[in-house]
């Protein structure tokens, strides 16, 4: 067989592992979709419903510092109850490899399992955590770039009627 020929196989299993580690990729990618969908409603329900009330209560002159105070809490709090039940995350990528040889391969995995369950467990959290940090990206974006972009097109505007009067 000549040369080329064995190059082209070699060549054509290295793109078809490629392809199905692609695939496979692809697969637990709508198999993690599936599972989260749940969470996709709640989340947009609770930015709508904390960016509005956010808003609303940020225009009333006696409420507005109140309310920064308790989203910023609400926020810090919900966000420290998330890392704090997941033990900080420690339990994510790890391995029986990296526990002490002390403990017992049943034990290994219990161990392992229940940063997993723990995981799941609290992903409600963030349909509360994200809506909370949303409201405040938002505003800042409202803040910031929004009304100087408002302001900036109504001076052209009237700019251009005077002109167009002169």
């Amino acid at each position: 067989m000549p040369k080329g020929r064995k190059h082209k196989k070699k060549k054509n299993a290295a793109a078809l592992t490629e392809q199905s580690s692609a695939e496979l990729k692809k697969a637990k990618q709508k198999a993690a979709f599936k599972k989260n969908r749940k969470y996709i409603l709640p989340l947009v329900l609770n930015t709508v419903l904390f960016f509005g009330l956010y808003s609303y209560l940020v225009e009333q002159p006696k409420l507005m510092i109140p309310t920064l105070w308790v989203y910023f809490i609400l926020t810090a709090g919900f966000c420290f109850s998330y890392v704090i039940y997941n033990r900080g995350f420690s339990r994510m990528k790890l391995t029986p490899d990296m526990l002490p040889d002390s403990m017992s391969i049943d034990e290994k995995n219990a161990f392992i399992e229940e940063g997993k369950v723990r995981i799941e467990r609290s992903k409600w959290m963030l349909t509360i955590i994200f809506p909370l940090l949303m409201t405040f990206i938002l505003d800042i974006l409202n803040m910031y770039i929004l009304e100087p972009m408002l302001k900036l097109a109504n001076s052209v505007a009237l700019a251009a009627v005077i002109s167009l009067i002169l």
